[in-house]
């Protein structure tokens, strides 16, 4: 008797290479993210206590998600995109979100800017200077 033609999967495995997985049709895809920024801000940033205000841009400036009142200028991010690999210019000029000044304190280039808030003492302003004689 004639033995039936081997399929996809005997073949695959007498020729000694592996056969490729097939995913189910059922299961969701792994580029689609199954989660929503703006949960991961209200429940994971803002709920942890450690973070007052939060957002989560593109990088082609468009807002994913924000904290309640946190409103954001579109040219602050853009600044913020253009200079995501320039730690020089942030640490001369700052990061500015939100209408206000930062510190920056650290870049790690295209993923990630740090900065923190610096608030003045009650007693005075930051103005240094040299007086002339």
């Amino acid at each position: 008797p004639q033995s039936a033609p081997a399929g996809p999967r005997e073949s695959a495995a007498s020729s000694g290479t592996p056969p490729a997985r097939r995913r189910p049709a059922c299961a969701p895809s792994p580029w689609i993210p199954a989660m929503s920024w703006q949960s991961y801000v209200d429940d994971h940033l803002i709920g942890s206590g450690c973070v007052t205000q939060a957002a989560i841009f593109g990088t082609g400036g468009d807002q994913w998600a924000a904290s309640k009142g946190f409103k954001v200028k579109p040219d602050e991010v853009k600044s913020l995109v253009a200079n995501f690999s320039k730690p020089d210019k942030l640490a001369a000029s700052g990061v500015i979100i939100g209408g206000t000044k930062y510190m920056f304190v650290r870049l790690e280039p295209n993923k990630e800017i740090q900065g923190k808030l610096v608030r003045r003492p009650r007693w005075g302003g930051g103005r240094m200077g040299r007086e002339r004689r």
